[in-house]
């Protein structure tokens, strides 16, 4: 199959823009905001992000299964993006939206709107992400899209992370809830936008047909006995756990640690341009070391420059910022590597069992993502309460000490065992040739 054109790369790839306005609004800020402005306390925000993925348990396969058995002119996975990007909108508007109610009524509110939000997520992001594993088969310009797909990503992430708080400091004059609901507006029209220069810009190639009385239970037993994906699905879990503790960590470690939330956007921003210029490197460092090794020894470097953020104090500012951007850079080949191997996956699964299920692969693996998040996002909360940290207050040792950990040891001990569960992944570029040629050969037999 030949290369993907820029045009094609770069239109896949504002999708992964789209859904950032997004991702990482909830990974930096949604902690911050239920606790600061919403006016939750730290454990019963820990508690809803961790309960309202329940939801997640039935609506990613399920989401999954529908768009693999979709049918339309347009593909089975290109329709969502156009038909789930207002929803995804809204949606947003809404969680982030603050009403004038009592506490218990309150707390409902926000079930209701984050499990919704949520929900619009799912049916937005799960049919992107399956689109990367039907545009090619071939395993390197996968990768190649891939990194397009998290250029994209970082660049919204960028944007997101240096801009969200001005933002919400513009549109809200003085009023912070009024600002993050008019942000989140600026940012679902923009989601909205680029979803619909994804759809038309982007191609399904690869469409084999469902198998006649193929059922859920089949395709998700074909998933669950590959042992490559249930690899990643690990490595997803652990690495976005540490990502949403860090993260989370960061406005409260510059609020109460460095004393100075203005620097926060452009330490946010920084790692994320480091990020962006890291994940550049992914073809170079797949060809020098392939998908398995290079993943491992990024995740690794990444954890050691995160430990070393402990040694700093408030008046190493210099390190403290050189450090988030060695370990953003370091981590920059990571996200586009998983993905990457993500589709490979699919095609271990239709190899081995010959069924292709790359909706629900897909979807499985980012029930992981949001897992991942949910866990993270309790985690933070958790350990915010149990260091004794109180919104607004001035902070005792005890809970400055912990938001260093946050920002430091936790996420590095992670992201190593992350580093070593890689190590287990099966799949080499040998291996993937020849699966490849196997599955090419089936199809042609096939009519597919």
């Amino acid at each position: 199959m030949k290369a993907l054109s820029i045009r094609e790369r770069v239109g896949y790839a504002l999708g992964d823009s789209a859904s950032n306005f997004y991702w990482k609004t909830f990974e930096f800020f949604l902690v911050l905001y239920y606790t600061d402005v919403f006016g939750l306390s730290p454990a019963s925000v820990g508690i809803l992000l961790l309960v309202t993925r329940l939801s997640d348990a039935v609506a990613d396969p399920v989401m999954g299964l529908l768009a693999d058995r979709t049918t339309t002119r347009f593909g089975k996975f290109r329709p969502y993006l156009l038909l789930g990007g207002p929803a995804l909108g809204l949606s947003a508007v809404l969680a982030f939206t603050r009403p004038e109610l009592g506490p218990g009524a309150k707390l409902a509110y926000a079930y209701v709107t984050h499990t919704v939000l949520m929900l619009a997520y799912t049916v937005v992001n799960i049919p992107y992400s399956a689109l990367l594993g039907v545009m090619t088969d071939d395993p390197v310009e996968r990768t190649r899209l891939s990194t397009y797909r998290f250029a994209g990503a970082f660049l919204a992430g960028i944007f997101v992370q240096k801009f969200t708080l001005d933002l919400v400091a513009y549109f809200g004059a003085g009023d912070d809830a009024l600002g993050w609901q008019r942000t989140m507006m600026f940012y679902g029209a923009l989601g909205v936008l680029l979803l619909l220069v994804t759809f038309a810009t982007t191609r399904e190639r690869l469409a084999p047909q469902v198998e006649s009385g193929a059922s859920f239970r089949d395709d998700l037993g074909a998933i669950l006995q590959s042992r490559p994906w249930l690899t990643l699905f690990g490595l997803g879990l652990l690495v976005i756990v540490a990502f949403w503790i860090r993260g989370g960590a960061s406005a409260y470690y510059f609020k109460y640690v460095l004393g100075d939330a203005t620097r926060l956007g452009t330490f946010l921003a920084s790692g994320g341009v480091a990020a962006l210029f890291g994940s550049l490197l992914t073809p170079r460092v797949t060809i020098l070391w392939g998908k398995r090794r290079a993943y491992a020894y990024c995740m690794f470097a990444a954890a050691l420059s995160m430990a070393a953020f402990y040694l700093c104090g408030p008046q190493h500012l210099v390190a403290i910022f050189a450090l988030n951007a060695l370990s953003s850079f370091l981590l920059g080949p990571t996200a586009p590597l998983v993905w990457s191997m993500y589709a490979d996956t699919a095609d271990h699964v239709e190899w081995q069992s010959g069924r292709r299920a790359t909706g629900l692969v897909f979807a499985a693996a980012t029930f992981g993502t949001k897992l991942g998040g949910a866990l993270g996002g309790w985690c933070t909360g958790m350990l915010l309460t149990w260091f004794g940290y109180v919104a607004g207050a001035q902070q005792s040792a005890q809970s400055l000490f912990g938001i260093v950990l946050m920002m430091s040891f936790v996420p590095a001990v992670v992201c190593i065992v992350a580093a070593l569960l890689v190590l287990r992944y099966p799949l080499d570029e040998a291996e993937l040739a020849r699966i490849g040629s196997d599955l090419r050969v089936r199809r042609a037999a096939q009519g597919a």
